[in-house]
């Protein structure tokens, strides 16, 4: 059916973040839809896993970067962008263990890590074995505490993003009108939300011609 504004308004309400990369492979592009870009085939998965098949035949619809300019496309006729999204990372493994490291990877599934168990030839159509994938992701989140309820709350505003597995600290918050040496200053964080546009907001449009000073990043 076509994309309504009610729908797009619904939509950016219930889904304010996306996962961009997990074990199974990153899902924000490939070079079928970036061919410029030389890192566009990182870990990718040629497999599909819901219809037991060993071959996966790529489609726009299932990337990240093709949504976002679709949600824009969208946007010009209803009004209403329904993929302005966040990203996160997750790991996505079965085993309860937290390890994107590729030196500490121990599959996605509990028996991945058992070396008697990780083969699976033979077992199912699918040839792919769980030790064998993307040791990544991770969501990194902005939160005011470490509680339920804070990042629940970042992740609604969509002040997050995703990283593979090295875990970096990135807070971005562009504004036009940052004071002199701000960056350096203790509170440079309450400068940053008083004057700024945090990670996930609407840079407004007299705020899109950003110097270099007002284009904020900090890691």
């Amino acid at each position: 059916m076509p994309i309504t504004a009610d729908y797009a308004r619904r939509r950016v309400a219930w889904e304010p973040i996306v996962e961009v990369t997990q074990t199974k492979g990153d899902s924000e592009t490939r070079s079928d839809f970036s061919p410029d870009d030389e890192f566009a085939d990182f870990e990718n998965y040629d497999h599909y896993i819901q219809l037991g098949q060993d071959a996966y035949t790529a489609s726009s619809a299932d990337f990240i970067r093709p949504a976002l300019k679709r949600g824009l496309a969208i946007e010009q006729k209803v009004g209403v962008n329904p993929y302005k999204f966040g990203l996160i990372g997750s790991t996505d493994s079965h085993s309860g263990l937290s390890s994107p490291e590729e030196r500490n990877f121990w599959g996605k599934m509990a028996k991945d890590s058992t070396p008697e168990t990780k083969l699976r030839v033979g077992k199912s159509p699918i040839t792919s074995n769980g030790y064998d994938m993307s040791a990544s992701g991770l969501a990194a989140v902005w939160a005011a505490e470490n509680t339920r309820e804070a990042i629940y709350a970042a992740f609604k505003r969509k002040e997050v993003y995703a990283t593979s597995g090295p875990r970096l600290r990135f807070r971005c918050l562009p504004a036009g009108n940052f004071l002199s040496d701000a960056e350096n200053a203790e509170n440079f964080a309450a400068i940053g939300y008083s004057v700024g546009v945090p990670m996930g907001g609407d840079l407004m449009p007299q705020r899109a011609k950003l110097d270099r000073q007002a284009s904020w990043c900090v890691r």
